[in-house]
């Protein structure tokens, strides 16, 4: 589904990513851990097309990206969704209009958009929150309604930077639990940057390590979705 061959990546002359490959298949929940500075979102921003790398080839369902077609790449973004680690939503809109907003920029009307919206919020038992405003939410709970806001245009990857490092360990256990919901309920394949090897190991099927932007670590993992703690990840396979 997503592959990555040599890819380099240079901002200002200087090399952020180093010759990383790695590829996701179409159900994955992938992991990409490492420290502040390693190159995380950078990776991610790749991964989504909202940059492209300086050399090497990034394939995105079996296709060869290529910066210059801006038409069938601008096609491709409708298939991701986004979750932010700072929420992003909208103060002056109530949750319902929050989650409903990618399909108001779509130009769907009110009432269809609301009743998707609705059935999201009925999903995940939250239809109380349907009429407050994101002021008003815990963190846990604005993070729970931008993953329903990613979900509502349908997408086919679920990209998720950083979606717990504002949070306890109970609410983070609540929103990674949404992510494993929705991922199998959706058959979304699913990547998750994180600075804490806790969630990874906690969801993920796959990961890699990243430091100074080069990969220290890649391959299959086995996720523990009894366990939550310090553990190291358990590697299953170094080669996929």
């Amino acid at each position: 589904m997503i592959k990555l061959e040599n890819i380099t990546h240079k901002i200002n002359n200087q090399t952020i990513l180093n010759d990383i490959s790695l590829k996701i298949e179409k159900g994955d929940t992938f992991g990409i851990l490492g420290a502040s500075g390693a190159g995380k979102t950078t990776l991610l921003k790749l991964l989504s097309l909202r940059s492209f790398p300086t050399s090497g080839n990034l394939y995105l369902f079996n296709n060869l990206i290529d910066k210059s077609n801006l038409s069938l790449n601008k096609k491709y973004l409708n298939d991701f969704g986004y979750v932010f680690q700072e929420f992003s939503l909208l103060n002056n809109l109530t949750v319902i209009d929050n989650i409903s907003l990618p399909l108001k920029l779509r130009k769907i009307d009110k009432r269809s958009r609301h009743q998707k919206a609705l059935e999201l919020l009925e999903l995940t038992q939250m239809k109380d929150l349907k009429d407050k405003y994101p002021n008003t939410l815990s963190g846990g709970e604005a993070q729970r309604v931008s993953i329903l806001r990613a979900l509502i245009n349908n997408p086919k990857i679920l990209l998720c930077d950083e979606p717990t490092s504002q949070l306890d360990d109970e609410t983070t256990l609540e929103v990674l639990n949404l992510i494993k919901m929705a991922s199998n309920k959706y058959n979304l394949t699913t990547i998750i940057i994180s600075h804490d090897i806790r969630v990874i190991k906690y969801l993920c099927n796959k990961a890699l390590i990243l430091e100074k932007g080069k990969v220290s670590k890649y391959g299959k993992v086995n996720p523990d979705l009894n366990s939550f703690n310090e553990n190291d990840l358990n590697w299953s396979s170094n080669n996929v």
